[in-house]
């Protein structure tokens, strides 16, 4: 059964172009599920992700990520090069049939995609489909949450991570927009007024005495999953926990070649240490069904491989992981700078707030220390599915920040607008014009849609990391190779002392930058 906002959007999707947006629980996975059943009968139907692992919560619907599907790969190819290949290459086969029979192309956790990602792809669907509709004149429905996390940018192409509603012809194409409100992952009433306000970025006196409550140990706290807001945080607690797993510690090398500026930056680690029994997530899409972010378990460790047990469908299944290349390319030279053979693992004991976005955690311990991004810790405490599996610490309500102007305007305009059977509210023609005209929210996040690109040599995309927390990573690296950090309280005391160095900075407008 839906509730009242699920039907109506479920009613708007007959035809139109529309967003369906809600905070964490709100149903939007259950309702697109029912969407893309209902008219994959009729129509040829497309489901794609921001991220693989959001791609697995549609089961045998057969979602993949946008990247795959439409070819965008990992950005490297500018629009009218992207076009050329999709049309004429054979390796692009695939793709040009997507884009060509698709005639619903659903995209969820739409907020994880970036303003340049999702203007390409318009350009692409029009110029193959040979139609000067939006898209094509291919129906698309987004959905996704945009107080959660912004777009990761992407320097290295040009990609400033500006989220796709800041595209001047976007409200022309999804002129219909609905909020779902009723949270259905959650039941405490408490618990779904706290989200509400922490995602907002400004919780009550009521929520910031609940959260504290929430400081006290768990039952179950050796099981649970540990959540941080730097990778340098989650590496620390990962290898403080591998320590004391018994067993033998087994060391994979990487091998690496180019710039050790972005070999630094690479998910997979130089040195990666495992133990069987240890939990580890993939750093990198396999398969369809083998993603970026999918934890598994250890059970085997041989010369240059590992056997890891990861649960599909309630299904255990043992799957050999072997090495694999990471690379960062160049597209302004066309050439590779960077290159690491390893094996696509981390350590899976704690991982980043970003990483877990869209996951449901039945047993969560949320670190709120450095969080500073806005509805950051929103999207942490999201993620539980009650209190009795929840522990949040160290949290401050000085960590609460609103996010900017143009995030609020969006929702206070949220509106099904002007909706017209022939579908000409939201199928029309896209003026090439709009392409090149400033956004007029009244803020300074204007950017351009040029093809221009060039590489910062202070950035990389192809990591989450920070450049602090790459000389830090730079350190403990060194000090596990050497095998000098062998328990909690000497890299405890080490971790303390480097962040002591950047918490002056906090609060002030250097603070990002350092």
């Amino acid at each position: 059964m839906f509730d009242e906002d699920q039907e109506l959007a479920f009613r708007l999707s007959n035809g139109h172009n529309l967003i369906i947006s809600g905070q964490a629980g709100t149903g939007k996975t259950y309702l697109i599920k029912n969407i893309v059943r209902k008219y994959r009968k009729e129509r040829n139907v497309a489901i794609v992700c921001s991220t693989g692992i959001a791609a697995t919560h549609y089961g045998d619907l057969g979602a993949i990520t946008l990247h795959k599907w439409s070819g965008i790969e990992d950005g490297r190819h500018v629009t009218e090069e992207l076009i050329h290949l999709v049309l004429s290459d054979e390796r692009f086969v695939k793709v040009k049939n997507n884009i060509e029979t698709t005639e619903l192309l659903v995209i969820d956790e739409i907020s994880m995609i970036s303003a340049k990602t999702f203007n390409q792809l318009e350009m692409l669907c029009r110029n193959i489909r040979n139609n000067d509709r939006y898209f094509g004149g291919m129906q698309v429905i987004l959905a996704g949450d945009f107080y959660q996390l912004p777009p990761v940018a992407n320097e290295i192409i040009g990609d400033p991570g500006n989220h796709c509603y800041k595209l001047p012809w976007f409200n022309n194409c999804f002129p219909h927009k609905v909020k779902l409100n009723i949270i259905h992952r959650q039941s405490d009433p408490t618990l779904i007024k706290c989200i509400n306000e922490l995602e907002i970025g400004d919780p009550s006196d009521e929520s910031v005495a609940f959260l504290k409550s929430l400081d006290r140990p768990l039952p179950n706290e050796e099981e649970c999953t540990h959540l941080f807001a730097r990778n340098y945080d989650v590496d620390i607690f990962n290898y403080n926990k591998l320590q004391n797993l018994p067993g033998e510690l087994k060391l994979y090398k990487a091998t690496d070649e180019g710039s050790n500026h972005y070999l630094s930056k690479f998910l997979a680690p130089k040195n990666l240490g495992l133990k069987v029994g240890c939990p580890v997530m993939l750093v990198r899409n396999l398969s369809d069904s083998l993603v970026n972010g999918l934890c598994g378990t250890v059970v085997q460790l041989m010369s240059d491989s590992v056997d890891v047990k990861f649960v599909f469908e309630k299904r255990n299944t043992i799957v050999t992981v072997k090495p694999v290349v990471f690379t960062t390319f160049d597209p302004v030279d066309k050439i590779t700078i960077a290159k690491r053979t390893q094996l696509p693992l981390k350590l899976a004991y704690a991982m980043t707030v970003h990483k877990a976005q869209g996951m449901t955690l039945k047993n969560v311990v949320i670190n709120c220390e450095n969080c500073y991004q806005p509805g950051q810790i929103g999207v942490a405490v999201g993620r539980a599915q009650d209190v009795e599996g929840l522990r949040v610490i160290n949290f401050k309500k000085t960590l609460c920040r609103k996010h900017p102007l143009h995030v609020t305007k969006l929702y206070e305009n949220f509106t099904i607008g002007n909706v017209q059977n022939d579908l000409s509210c939201c199928r029309g023609i896209r003026s090439e014009e709009t392409q090149d005209s400033d956004d007029d929210d009244g803020d300074d996040d204007d950017f351009d849609l040029s093809e221009n690109r060039s590489i910062d040599a202070n950035f990389d995309s192809d990591s989450d990391f920070s450049d602090s927390e790459i000389e830090k990573l730079e350190i403990l690296d060194s000090l596990i190779e050497q095998q000098i950090i062998t328990g909690e309280e000497s890299s405890s005391n080490a971790k303390a002392a480097l962040d002591s160095a950047f918490s002056e900075f906090v609060g002030t407008p250097l603070e990002n930058e350092m």
